[in-house]
């Protein structure tokens, strides 16, 4: 839920006034925040070794530390330069290793549930939809956009960091044991009757990227945020471009995140039992089609 910060949907309600303020074009902060986007997906690579080898309660703490880090220096950012740091730890924690780190937790301590305690994760994101955008808007009108990201990082600091080590201790996570009951009896079988290799779990990083599979999954994974990032980092000037007022953008957002949710607990079990391939394929349609809409909704 506190990734929002360094996800696009909220980023985009701070960008008109931050690139008004520094007198930058939309052309060159557009740029900015791709290649800010690009670096901190290069490094996700080595950032998941280390969620990989670091304790849980460690893993929570640096990430809290430089998410708060990444909204301090967006709020105090008075140049180029320290608006892509800003950008680039914003987007590499917010948007890549808080997800990438919940996925890894989830993954080592369910199995049979897999699908379904996935599912109940995204949750997070969806809450995050409903009520940052609202909250947001309304710091904006109150303090602007720097004493916005001030309030944030002090929110990572006194609100998260605490809260989860709480539920960590609490949900007596333990790192390479699945929880009781999670470990399947009977392996999962999927549509044509394949039943998944289990020796699979152990294939080495370079065994992983000498199979063309990786790089279709690959692909199609580039699809979904792709689309959403252009729609939600041009949502404001989309919305004065066609004369909708900006505060539905966060009823628009709060509409999106609902079904969002709605979908994760339902297909969450379904996935479980019959495999993901058909809904990845579906999610990739509907994705196409929404923003097919969005381009003739004007």
């Amino acid at each position: 839920m506190f990734s929002a910060p360094g996800q696009t949907f909220l980023i985009a309600l701070v960008v008109i006034p931050i690139f008004s303020e520094l007198d930058l074009s939309m052309t060159t902060f557009a740029g900015l925040y791709s290649s800010a986007t690009l670096l901190a997906s290069l490094c996700l690579n080595p950032a998941g070794r280390f969620v990989d080898k670091w304790s849980v309660n460690r893993i929570v703490l640096m990430n809290s530390l430089l998410m708060a880090l990444g909204c301090v220096l967006l709020a105090t950012a008075t140049h180029i330069g320290g608006l892509f740091i800003a950008f680039f730890l914003l987007r590499l924690m917010g948007q890549g290793v808080f997800g990438l780190t919940s996925s890894i937790i989830l993954i080592n301590a369910f199995e049979k549930n897999r699908g379904q305690a996935m599912g109940l994760m995204t949750l997070g994101f969806s809450l995050s939809e409903m009520i940052y955008p609202s909250l947001t808007l309304v710091l904006l009108a109150v303090t602007g956009w720097r004493t916005t990201y001030l309030i944030f990082a002090l929110s990572y600091v006194v609100i998260m960091l605490p809260l989860q080590f709480i539920l960590i201790k609490r949900s007596k996570f333990k790192k390479g044991q699945y929880f009781d009951g999670e470990m399947s009896i009977q392996p999962q079988i999927l549509p044509g009757g394949r039943i998944p290799d289990r020796a699979g779990d152990s294939l080495t990083v370079s065994q992983v990227i000498k199979t063309p599979t990786f790089y279709l999954v690959t692909i199609a994974n580039c699809v979904p945020p792709l689309l959403m990032t252009g729609l939600f980092f041009h949502q404001e000037v989309m919305f004065n471009a066609n004369g909708w007022p900006l505060s539905s953008v966060a009823v628009g957002i709060l509409i999106y995140a609902g079904c969002k949710a709605l979908s994760s607990v339902i297909m969450g079990p379904i996935i479980d039992r019959y495999g993901p391939l058909w809904f990845f394929v579906s999610t990739i349609l509907l994705l196409s089609s929404g923003t097919l809409i969005a381009a003739l909704g004007g």
